[in-house]
């Protein structure tokens, strides 16, 4: 049968064709041979996958394969490149979002979607009134708990950026619910007459953004400005039961402008953009250095679990234990600046560490949780 079509191009073109085709398929491998560092770990937060075990049984056969094929991807030249690359794409020329937890926003923010975030802000993910009274019941315990000990307690709600820059959400989000998670505590506490001190971030960090911007756009957490409205509000809570206490002043601080790369931008990340995103830079106010005392930093894993001791010299100032999660961090600086002896736990949202506190007999608890962690039942203690 007669070939009605003839080939496109001149031969020589279509050899240089052939052979740029085969140089772009080969890319990937030569990369992997060159030792083409991906940043798997630092970028995608996960271990590359190891090179699997030679299979010895037939289950082992039937998946190795896949595992191989991990390998292989995890591995592959110039992967955080073709990520970025891919990623870009989607993001800035069809404006899609490449991961169904992270939402584009107005003028560049994003948002996590995540953990029913956004159901959480608009009133579709709440407390059933049994689960409310189990919240609340636990953390009474705690309170009594401490109160035995003659210590007191402070929970700490930090609110989700979606709440405080609900602007800058897309219209799809959804509204402000006048009941969520958060405010069912609120009015149950009062319903029920409760003392105990829970303290919601909100408030204060809404009349904070008009002076200065509290959240990162590109990440999950507050930024150093953010954080240090947050500190003030903890330390005027704490201090009727810390007559000792001097919370840093804001005629103290020094505030600076911090860089992140996109790489530590954890919604950049999650849309594949941190290998080499736009970053961001944000406000962080500092206490300016003292040589009245000084201080050293102890960071260990007990059973699993990340603690981090901040010991100074101080001895006219309180200590504290303070159970945190990732919000926390960026309050290390000003905690340590305030208390003789810090030491932070992660609670891995839930967790309530009792040997700790007696070995460490504080001053004062401290529980800090971001709202998203709401739906978690607190553990057992």
């Amino acid at each position: 049968m007669r070939n009605d079509f003839a080939p496109v191009g001149s031969p020589r073109a279509q050899r240089v064709f052939a052979i740029a085709f085969v140089v772009l398929l080969a890319l990937p491998l030569l990369g992997q041979l060159a030792g083409w560092n991906n940043e798997v770990a630092l970028l995608e937060r996960h271990e590359p996958s190891p090179f699997p075990a030679l299979p010895h049984t037939r289950t082992a056969l039937q998946a190795w394969p896949q595992d191989v094929d991990r390998w292989l991807v995890d591995r592959a030249g110039f992967r955080s490149a073709l990520v970025l690359a891919g990623s870009a794409i989607e993001v800035y020329l069809f404006g899609h979002s490449t991961n169904r937890d992270v939402v584009p926003g107005r003028d560049g923010w994003l948002f996590y979607a995540g953990d029913r975030t956004l159901e959480q802000m608009n009133g579709t993910d709440v407390f059933t009134q049994a689960a409310l009274d189990r919240w609340i019941d636990r953390f009474e315990a705690r309170r009594d708990w401490l109160a035995r000990r003659g210590i007191p307690f402070l929970v700490v709600i930090v609110p989700n950026k979606e709440r405080v820059y609900h602007e800058f959400l897309p219209a799809s989000a959804g509204a402000l619910a006048p009941v969520t998670r958060l405010t069912q505590i609120r009015e149950r506490l009062t319903q029920r007459g409760s003392s105990l001190q829970l303290l919601d971030l909100t408030d204060a960090l809404l009349a904070a953004k008009a002076h200065t911007q509290v959240y990162a756009r590109r990440d999950t957490h507050w930024s150093g400005a953010g954080a240090f409205r947050g500190y003030l509000a903890i330390m005027h809570a704490l201090q009727p039961a810390l007559p000792t206490l001097q919370p840093l002043r804001p005629e103290q601080m020094d505030e600076i402008d911090v860089p992140y790369p996109a790489r530590e931008l954890d919604l950049l990340r999650m849309l594949g953009l941190g290998w080499a995103g736009a970053g961001e830079t944000l406000p962080y106010p500092l206490p300016r250095p003292t040589t009245a005392w000084t201080s050293r930093r102890e960071d260990s894993t007990v059973d699993g679990v990340a603690r981090t001791r901040l010991v100074t010299t101080r001895t006219d100032a309180p200590n504290i234990v303070w159970f945190h999660d990732s919000f926390s961090d960026t309050l290390a600086v000003y905690l340590n600046a305030t208390f003789g002896t810090t030491v932070l736990e992660s609670h891995g949202s839930t967790r309530f560490d009792k040997a700790l506190i007696d070995a460490e007999r504080p001053d004062a608890v401290v529980y800090e949780l971001v709202e998203r962690f709401l739906p978690v039942e607190p553990a057992a203690d």
